[in-house]
């Protein structure tokens, strides 16, 4: 019995995140959690109570999975009806032809807690100082900073290569941007006039992130760095930020690119 046991609890994993990929797309997003994860969470609650009641059966581990491959196999099949209908295809049309404004317009129907954001402010790209990597320094340096940076503004800004929760799928992605730089990941951020995009902009719902749909966003961009921060590594070293910045702005200056500092609050 432990091979179905084993089985069972791959097939709940299995069903969840197949919920989570069904309940981006607003055809079904309402439903989605009642035909779909509701069921798998009370099959898995069965198998538990009685496992630990010590009253489970072989037949009734059968009967889970058989359910729980039932339910699998419905939501990917309503997933895949929503990839198959006109709306998506001429989404993927788009997408093809690199029509962003057209993916952008179509986006709301497609996916779910998505609408247009009009009048949308500035926009913040952040941009990711952490080291990622073992050892004494806790932020990459200035230099390869500026470096980063300057690729961006060259080459411009790709979308996440795992999908979004929300907002998008692996086919129709999206590059998700901060309307307020003090939600940003990082004090310095990429700031982008939305006067300067073509595809419309669109949000999650509600007060979410900014969503701007496409391949690779190229437009123009200021480098913004934050007044002051609420990082604790920088918080407990009141001097290291200033500094950073001092050295960040001349390592972007050397590479002709200016360094705008947002006015401290008042």
């Amino acid at each position: 019995m432990t091979d179905g046991l084993e089985r069972v609890t791959a097939l709940l994993a299995e069903v969840g995140a197949c919920y989570q990929r069904g309940r981006r797309y607003r055809a079904i997003a309402n439903d989605c959690e009642a035909r779909f994860f509701e069921p798998a969470l009370d099959v898995g609650s069965e198998i538990r109570v009685a496992e630990r009641r010590g009253t489970l059966a072989p037949e009734a581990v059968a009967v889970a999975v058989g359910t729980l491959e039932d339910l699998l196999t419905a939501c990917r099949a309503a997933i895949a009806a929503v990839q198959s209908s006109p709306l998506y295809q001429r989404a993927l049309v788009a997408w093809a032809a690199e029509d962003w404004s057209r993916v952008g317009e179509l986006a709301p129907a497609l996916f779910a807690a998505v609408e247009r954001y009009e009048q949308c402010p500035t926009l913040h790209h952040a941009v990711p100082l952490a080291a990622g990597r073992r050892g004494a320094e806790h932020f990459i340096s200035a230099a390869e900073c500026a470096s980063h940076i300057c690729a961006a503004l060259e080459e411009g800004l790709t979308p996440a290569r795992n999908a979004l929760e929300l907002g998008a799928d692996e086919m129709l992605r999206a590059l998700t941007l901060d309307d307020d730089p003090a939600n940003a990941e990082s004090p310095i951020t990429l700031a982008i006039d939305p006067v300067a995009l073509i595809a419309p902009v669109c949000r999650i719902v509600p007060g979410g992130e900014a969503l701007v749909y496409g391949a690779r966003l190229r437009v123009p961009m200021r480098v913004e760095c934050a007044s002051a921060v609420t990082d604790e590594w920088w918080m407990v070293r009141p001097d290291a930020y200033r500094r950073y910045v001092d050295e960040l702005e001349a390592e972007l200056t050397a590479r002709g690119v200016a360094l705008e500092r947002a006015a401290p609050a008042s």
